[in-house]
């Protein structure tokens, strides 16, 4: 953490988008490809959609950031809403057990279980580390 008092959120926070989980996603592709034998694509999805305003005070709930979460109009939201149609799976009874505060944290935990370690990483070197960039 740096210890910033901002943090800038690109556009007005007010567009919603569905996140799902890494494990539920897993979970949805063994369910579908055990209940599925339809011809069509069929959305993995399901999860509720949230505004980004909500996603980023859960993610800096989280991670324990105490500044203040600034939101740039001029910059661009983006479509007002992404979320699939995964109503046929949802028809089929499966359902994501994780809900997006949880995925969140389960994720942070792991970031600075093992992802925070340098070479741990793609992309992450040692001079990452050792000017803070993680």
């Amino acid at each position: 953490m740096t210890g910033a008092r901002e943090l800038v959120v690109w556009g007005s926070g007010t567009p919603r988008r569905e996140f799902l989980y890494s494990r539920d996603l897993a979970d949805a592709c063994a369910f579908a490809l055990h209940h599925y034998d339809g011809d069509a694509p069929i959305n993995l999805g399901g999860g509720p959609d949230i505004s980004i305003a909500e996603a980023a005070r859960t993610v800096a709930e989280v991670v324990g950031f105490r500044g203040r979460l600034v939101f740039d109009p001029i910059q661009p939201d983006g479509a007002p809403r992404k979320a699939l149609d995964a109503s046929p799976l949802l028809a089929m009874g499966w359902r994501p057990r994780t809900d997006f505060r949880t995925a969140v944290a389960q994720t942070y935990r792991w970031f600075l279980d093992f992802a925070s370690e340098p070479g741990a990483s793609p992309g992450l070197t040692e001079a990452d580390h050792a000017r803070g960039a993680v």
